[in-house]
């Protein structure tokens, strides 16, 4: 069963990303330390929005993941894309903001937070996901809005791969 480890920080795409890779190297010091290379992370996961952040920093934080072994997990506009891809088809392309007044028609005072409303229609939502992305790739645009890969980090979860 994987063991799953958040850090509390916060913060742009890069700044997620250089957490990750600063976790990433401390675990693996330890592991050598020790000599116990079962305090090493088998995978390191970074998930985020395209929101409206600096395209010099979301890219560079895309270069440092690569170049680390960092997956990622990419939401564009936003994560409420993923979350509305429970309830309902591919709402088109929009504004973050008109997303995620979109949620709350499907969860009452959305504020970023969701429980197990979700859980019924998490395959759909996969389904859904994979569609969009199958699509923008298809027309040479992977990661457009709107797209999101989060279905590959909450997969490799579920399937403990």
């Amino acid at each position: 069963e994987p063991v799953i480890e958040i850090p509390e920080d916060r913060g742009d795409p890069l700044t997620l990303v250089q957490i990750a890779r600063r976790e990433q190297d401390d675990a693996n010091a330890l592991a050598r330390r020790t000599n116990e290379p079962y305090h090493a992370y088998d995978r390191v996961w970074c998930a985020f929005d395209v929101d409206e952040h600096d395209k010099r920093r979301f890219n560079d934080a895309k270069q440092i993941a690569a170049s680390n072994g960092i997956e990622l997990a990419i939401s564009n506009p936003c994560i409420e894309l993923w979350l509305l891809l429970h309830f309902r088809e591919n709402p088109g392309e929009h504004h973050r903001h008109h997303l995620q007044k979109m949620m709350r028609e499907f969860v009452t005072n959305y504020d970023k937070h969701v429980d197990s409303q979700l859980i019924a229609g998490y395959d759909k939502a996969v389904a859904r996901a994979q569609r969009l992305d199958h699509e923008a790739t298809e027309q040479g645009e992977p990661g457009r809005n709107p797209t999101t890969s989060i279905y590959v980090l909450t997969e490799a979860i579920r399937w403990g791969s």
